[in-house]
């Protein structure tokens, strides 16, 4: 949706449409929030947003693709981090993989949000 830049997900192909794929996993879940792990197959402009509002799960803190529930009172600011990122080199071509398992704490976070991490982390 250009006028509203916004991108739309369909659960079934639709004409003028890029395909778009990922893959989730529900690590755990605590007062209506939830920890996913998310694998992208595709990588479209905000995929993981609009496809996980679609699902009925929006992120954290995105105004934009879950209004009426932003979380910013736990987060603090908007709820997507990436532990790895692995693509293509655009100019060598060879593959980039990098990592970092210090997400989401590597970041100054609410001390609330960085609790509620925990506990889902920890399955309490």
């Amino acid at each position: 949706n250009e006028a509203a830049k916004k991108s739309e997900a369909y659960s079934h192909p639709r004409e003028g449409a890029q395909r778009a794929e990922l893959r989730y996993r529900r690590i755990a879940s605590r007062h209506g929030y939830s920890l996913l792990e998310v694998e992208l197959l595709t990588g479209r402009k905000h995929q993981i947003r609009a496809q996980l509002s679609k699902l009925g799960l929006p992120l954290s803190g995105d105004k934009k693709y879950s209004p009426g529930r932003s979380g910013t009172e736990i987060v603090g600011e908007f709820g997507l981090w990436a532990y790895r990122l692995v693509f293509t080199h655009p100019v060598h071509k060879g593959l980039l993989d990098v990592s970092s398992y210090h997400c989401p704490r590597s970041r100054p976070l609410r001390s609330e949000f960085a609790k509620e991490i925990a506990h889902l982390e920890n399955g309490q």
